[in-house]
């Protein structure tokens, strides 16, 4: 105990010339350093049990087990991490699939309607072209009607001549 006090300790022939004062003084110090070496002394124990136990096979072993455990716990953190990538990744790939179907249907559509446009210009063309041959047809027909009706009452007729 004289360590912690950093004085030796008092001899019976110097306790009894001591003040009283003195004598508490000592005391309080020598209840501190009893405080300290107690506190001292119990963490050398539980650092000496600590390494006792370090090496006793069972310990090592939970140690190992726990150490194996910590290692298949980072391993499926890991394959959870890397599984939410690759869901992650399908995701935006499926999503630009179905933009890509999307504006391919848009393109289709755009193309199935300009080719209606164009069948229906095409038919309307036609028709127009048929409808203006037929009034052509129809009017050729009827100038040479008319020629023959003309023709007709220019000829003499044949009853009065005689």
């Amino acid at each position: 105990m004289e360590k912690p006090l950093g004085m030796a300790n008092p001899q019976e022939e110097q306790n009894k010339a001591v003040s009283p004062e003195l004598a508490d003084h000592i005391a309080m110090m020598a209840a501190e350093a009893a405080q300290e070496l107690l506190q001292q002394n119990q963490q050398q124990a539980q650092q000496q049990q600590a390494q006792q136990q370090m090496q006793d096979p069972i310990v090592q072993m939970q140690m190992q087990e726990l150490q194996l455990k910590q290692g298949e716990l980072q391993l499926k953190q890991q394959k959870q991490a890397v599984d939410a990538a690759a869901k992650a990744d399908q995701l935006r790939i499926e999503e630009a699939r179905i933009a890509a179907q999307k504006e391919i249907a848009a393109m289709q559509v755009a193309a199935t309607a300009a080719a209606n446009r164009d069948r229906l210009n095409k038919q309307q063309e036609t028709d127009g072209m048929r409808m203006g041959i037929d009034a052509a047809k129809h009017r050729a027909q009827l100038a040479v009607q008319q020629a023959q009706r003309a023709a007709q009452f220019k000829q003499p007729s044949k009853k009065g001549s005689k």
